[in-house]
């Protein structure tokens, strides 16, 4: 279901891509999808390699995908090296605010054409008009001890409490202690980054992780106890139109485009 409007969406009341502290186990369910490098291959072009990652961000925005998992099925690391990359690079990009991107990324030749690119439009992408009890943002400078000043897209920065350590550039959440933007100085707190989900029913972007094998996709998944469904979609699997599909309830669902053995415990659908 695509999101409501921004209009609707900032009257919501509260109920490391370059991102940090994540905080604890969502008590909520997550969905993973892996995506082979290879889907680049056939696109020649870098403007068009840049628009088409551009609708797979969008698309999986959408569909509030938690986390993208990169992994290649070329044997020869070395010459995937570069699109993983690139897939990653323009990925964690466009999960970025646009308003914390020039702090975040500098000017590099893999985003020569991100202009091509158009908004995933995502909840914690707010304007400046927009509010929310909750922003992403990036550590400008330490006033003094466990304080900061943030900029969080507003027209003045936030001074920020944080009981963890944190550095000059890092990209933080920033929970904000009063319900409009009407304090002078806007004070807010660290939080984790996924307490906007948890709290307010938010969905706060993704994050991306490369899997150096197809087997690391599972393996290395960052959630305790691993994903306890694991759907493989394939030609020879079973339409989910199909009567007798039942996907049983689960915590952290992966999918992914594979080439795996049913004794790998994964349903082809």
């Amino acid at each position: 279901m695509p999101f409501p409007s921004k209009k609707k969406r900032a009257k919501v009341q509260p109920k490391l891509t370059k991102g940090i502290h994540l905080g604890p186990q969502l008590t909520l369910g997550t969905l993973s999808v892996a995506i082979p490098c290879s889907i680049l291959e056939n696109i020649q072009k870098a403007q068009l390699q840049t628009y088409v990652i551009g609708q797979l961000a969008r698309t999986l925005t959408i569909f509030k995908v938690d986390e993208i998992i990169l992994y290649s099925q070329d044997r020869n690391k070395e010459e995937a090296a570069p699109s993983i990359a690139f897939l990653k690079l323009l990925l964690e990009y466009l999960e970025t605010p646009q308003y914390l991107r020039r702090h975040l990324f500098p000017m590099s030749e893999n985003l020569k054409y991100a202009g091509l690119l158009n908004p995933i439009d995502a909840p914690h992408h707010l304007r400046k008009d927009e509010w929310l009890p909750w922003r992403e943002g990036v550590i400008l400078e330490e006033k003094q001890g466990g304080v900061y000043l943030v900029d969080v897209g507003l027209d003045r920065p936030a001074t920020v409490k944080a009981q963890h350590n944190v550095k000059k550039g890092e990209r933080i959440t920033v929970s904000f202690d009063q319900s409009k933007e009407t304090s002078d100085p806007l004070m807010g707190s660290l939080c984790f980054k996924a307490t906007p989900r948890e709290k307010g029913g938010l969905y706060w972007g993704y994050q991306v992780r490369i899997a150096t094998a197809l087997c690391k996709t599972w393996e290395e998944c960052p959630y305790e106890g691993g994903y306890d469904k694991v759907i493989g979609t394939s030609e020879r699997g079973k339409s989910i139109d199909d009567p007798s599909f039942r996907l049983t309830p689960c915590r952290h669902l992966l999918l992914m485009k594979s080439y795996l053995f049913k004794e790998l415990g994964v349903i082809l659908v």
